[in-house]
């Protein structure tokens, strides 16, 4: 009897202890879970939409913003209590995770959607900011608007917001345009249908036209639809008005070209051949118009990292190069 009992006294603890190893690894969307290689399939599995925080301990970055992610991570489960799970990745550990996802810096956050490619999250990183974008992620891919005051409130709920003033009965394929556009960038930016003609002279001015806000509706650009207009060039039009014009690369402005998946021209600049960043600079309009972005580096800093690239400082070789990012 006393054996019996004690082996079911061991298989009492034995018990508990899986049951503590098992809630470690368990999937529970409502706090973010630190997640090794392999159990994240299984996490990915068991939720439909994925936010990943890819981080390394020790990384000042990195520490603030996980208490900011936990947050987010608190705020979504109240209201979305079974649909998204929030995942955080040691990215000295799971370094294979790391190159699957593609994950240039730290931190980085990557969302994941049932069914398609993850993107990386560019926006900003307090626990409120990510949770809105986890909330527009899960909206509607195209919201429909039928007043101005509908308008003017939609612009300001999103840093990037893209309202159509197109009907489908004056113009169906320009209509189809904007509804496969808004599907081949989903997550990027927030878009709008007004569907009610009557009130596009009280904001665009006229029909056929797509207008871009940003800084939650303080800036706004317009893009004019042509019969030959493309997704591609509709989508390039858009990623390219919201990253910066001429910027140096950098810690801030890299993620923001790297993730517009746009070609990049990289300007080398150096007091000796100052007339060459001075000739770029003249002709970057141009530039963006083809779909290419634009930033330049400061040689005389980083010399270093140019010689790498096999030009010379002291050579009169033209001092940019081309590099492409490509979504694979």
């Amino acid at each position: 009897m006393l054996f019996v009992l004690f082996n079911f006294s061991l298989f009492i603890l034995l018990f508990s202890d899986l049951c503590k190893l098992q809630a470690s690894q368990r999937i529970d969307p409502n706090f973010s879970k630190l997640i090794e290689d392999k159990f994240f399939e299984q996490f990915v599995d068991s939720h439909e939409y994925i936010l990943t925080l890819f981080f390394v301990p020790g990384c000042e970055s990195c520490n603030t913003i996980l208490d900011e992610y936990e947050n987010a991570a608190k705020m979504v489960y109240q209201e979305f209590p079974s649909s998204v799970g929030f995942a955080k990745v040691d990215g000295s550990k799971s370094i294979a995770l790391c190159q699957a996802f593609d994950v240039k810096q730290f931190p980085a956050i990557k969302f994941l959607r049932h069914g398609e490619d993850a993107f990386e999250y560019t926006g900003e990183r307090s626990g409120q900011d990510i949770y809105n974008f986890i909330k527009q992620e899960l909206s509607p891919t195209v919201t429909l608007l039928s007043t101005v005051k509908e308008v003017l409130s939609f612009i300001r709920t999103a840093p990037k917001t893209v309202i159509s003033f197109i009907t489908s009965i004056t113009n169906e394929k320009k209509f189809q345009l904007f509804n496969q556009t808004t599907s081949e960038i989903r997550g990027e930016f927030r878009f709008a249908i007004l569907t009610d003609s009557s009130q596009f002279p009280l904001i665009s001015g006229s029909e056929d036209i797509v207008q871009l806000y940003t800084n939650s509706g303080q800036q706004r650009q317009v893009y004019r639809l042509t019969n030959d207009e493309t997704v591609y060039s509709l989508s390039t039009w858009l990623r390219i008005s919201v990253i910066p014009e001429y910027s140096e690369l950098g810690p801030e402005t890299f993620p923001q070209y790297s993730n517009s998946e746009l070609p990049l021209l990289i300007v080398f600049k150096w007091e000796k051949n100052k007339k060459f960043y001075e000739i770029i600079k003249t002709q970057v309009q141009n530039i963006r118009k083809k779909g290419v972005a634009v930033s330049y580096v400061d040689a005389d800093m980083y010399g270093q990292y140019v010689t790498e690239l096999g030009i010379n400082p002291n050579s009169n070789q033209f001092p940019f190069a081309i590099v492409d990012y490509i979504k694979e």
